[in-house]
Formats: C-alpha cells, structure tokens, sequence
C-alpha cells in the first residue's frame, strides 16, 4: 500500500510539474515613479525636525507568471521574481528652524539643509494577478526586500537590511505581450528606526520609524 501511494503521489507531482511547466510565461518590466520615507512616531514625545520629500525611483523587474488552470482560460495567476529597485528620499531642515532667535546649536549649525538619502534593494514579490478582461488585471501580494546598502548620508538611524512591503497595481495587457500599467508599494516593517538610550545606557528602543512608500508607472514585455 505504501509503494502505491508513493508511486500516485510522485505520478501526481510529476503530472502537476509538466502541467505547469507548459503554462508558465516569462516576462520583464521596468518602473519609474516616486519614493518616499514616511515616518511613523509612536510616542508623540520625540520631536523629529527634519522633514522627508519625495525623490525620483525606479526598478528592473524579471517575473515568473503561473496560471491556475490554463493561461487562457485562468482568472488568477501566481506572479513572482526578482526586483531591483532604487527607493529615495530628500531629507530637509524646515526654515523656521533655522529662524529662531534662540539658535538651537552650539556653535551654530554650519552643514548642509538638505540631502539626499538613496537606498538600493532586491525584492522577491510574491502576488496574485485577477483578470478582469483578457486586457485588464489587477494584483496585490507581499514583497520580501534586502536593502543592499546603507546611505552615507544616514547617520543617526538604525537600517532594517530585511523587510516585508504591501504592493499592489493594474496592469493593461496590449497583444498579449505589451504591459503598461501603475503600481504601489510601502513598508509594512520599517526600512529605519531611531533608537532612544535607556537612563542607564544599558538597552536602546526604538521610538521613531520610516517605511519607504513608492508609487510608479510600468511598462514592460511578456515573453
């Protein structure tokens, strides 16, 4: 009885395996939008003067697209791959800090107002397209992302290399090959924190987060 079901289960998987392997398509796409770095305070105590803005990003995109059934007929369809994206932010000084007649610093601040912070990343998405015409899709899922390095000009936050992010978008399909479409993604787990000392130096919580939040436009090719 044993051999038997391991002889169906294995028939099975190999069955399930050619059947997806003729159905899987391939395809690539570019995004150009806007990021940003939101913050999130916890507290309502610490009081972050600098200000985020919004700064041009973009990603180089290869996925891996797996309908349901058929790809003709399916109206789902599991899409993963790889994402390298390039998520910034301005950070700024805001004016009135600097027109107050009791200068906070001593000496007085001297450095720049404002720089740009730059991450660069790999994402692994993983989410489920819908079909509402041949032409028109939708989608959300997760994206696991590892941020690659940490911007120079970052100095007083901790970096979170790992985090999860919400992603979502429409896609218009032209020729069953041409995609253009719109896209969303944010943090669920911070990119930064700051971390307050303990009275006794001994432990450190964070009190202050900023997620990364992008929003783009997409073009791309279904092989």
């Amino acid at each position: 009885m044993f051999k038997i079901h391991s002889l169906l289960t294995l028939a099975l998987m190999l069955s399930l395996s050619a059947i997806l392997s003729a159905q899987v398509r391939y395809g690539i796409h570019v995004k150009g939008g806007y990021s940003n770095f939101v913050e999130t305070d916890y507290d309502k105590i610490i009081d972050v003067v600098n200000v985020y803005t919004k700064l041009p990003s973009f990603n180089l995109c290869a996925d891996v697209i797996i309908p349901f059934i058929k790809a003709d007929s399916s109206a789902f369809q599991f899409v993963t791959g790889l994402d390298f994206g390039s998520f910034a932010a301005k950070n700024s000084l805001p004016d009135y800090f600097f027109d107050r007649e009791d200068d906070p610093f001593n000496p007085p601040y001297t450095g720049p107002r404002s720089w740009n912070e730059r991450f660069y990343s790999l994402s692994a998405p993983f989410k489920l397209n819908f079909k509402f015409e041949k032409w028109l899709y939708i989608y959300g899922g997760l994206a696991y992302t590892c941020h690659i390095n940490k911007p120079d000009e970052i100095r007083d936050k901790k970096i979170s290399r790992h985090t999860v992010s919400l992603i979502g978008g429409i896609d218009f399909l032209m020729l069953n090959r041409f995609i253009l479409g719109a896209s969303y993604y944010k943090n669920l787990t911070p990119s930064m924190k700051l971390l307050e000392k303990s009275l006794d130096s001994k432990s450190e919580t964070a009190k202050i987060f900023w997620h990364v939040q992008q929003i783009s436009v997409k073009i791309g090719y279904i092989i």
